[in-house]
């Protein structure tokens, strides 16, 4: 008699626990929800892909000069390899 309540404990205690484990959690529910929100909120023109116009903004002659200064602002910086020496005090 003692063996078979024993069991019967047992085997209600592993199905106890079984049921528990087998609910979603909270943190299931919702996982990647914060993810989603933050692409969503950073997206500045949510009829983007619906809108087929073209797209205006500068003029022509204004952008090539804005181009131009911007690619002559990289050549007169000079790259300079970096070494770096491990001394092993052999």
């Amino acid at each position: 008699m003692k063996k078979l309540t024993f069991t019967l404990g047992t085997l209600t205690i592993v199905c106890l626990l079984a049921a528990g484990c087998a609910k979603e959690t909270r943190v299931q529910q919702f996982w990647g929800t914060s993810y989603n929100l933050a692409k969503y909120n950073q997206i500045a023109d949510l009829s983007a892909p619906v809108d087929h116009e073209p797209i205006t903004g500068m003029e022509g002659a204004v952008s090539t000069k804005v181009m131009e200064t911007y690619i002559q602002s990289f050549e007169g910086q000079k790259q300079e390899a970096k070494s770096y020496t491990i001394d092993l005090g052999m």
